[in-house]
C-alpha cells in the first residue's frame, strides 16, 4: 500500500454477498454508513479518519485535541 490509508480484512462470504447487491442497493448501503458515521463518530475520530483518507500523519492529528482530559 502507498502512503496513508489503512488495511482491514473482509471475509470472502461478505464480499460475495455485497457483490450480489444491485448498484442501487450498494449506493443506499454506502449512504447509510456515511450518515451513521457522521452521527456516531466523536469529532477526534472523524478528524483521524479524514486524515487517514488524505494520507496525513495521524499522530499530529491526535495531538491536536480540542477537548481536555481530566
Amino acid at each position: 500500500m502507498g502512503k496513508g490509508g489503512f488495511n482491514y480484512y473482509v471475509d470472502k462470504h461478505a464480499v460475495e454477498r455485497f457483490r450480489k447487491l444491485s448498484c442501487a442497493q450498494k449506493l443506499r448501503w454506502l449512504e447509510e454508513v456515511h450518515k451513521f458515521l457522521g452521527l456516531a463518530l466523536p469529532p477526534e475520530s472523524r478528524r483521524i479518519m479524514d486524515a487517514l483518507r488524505k494520507g496525513e500523519n495521524i499522530k499530529k492529528i491526535s495531538q491536536q485535541r480540542d477537548w481536555k482530559t481530566s
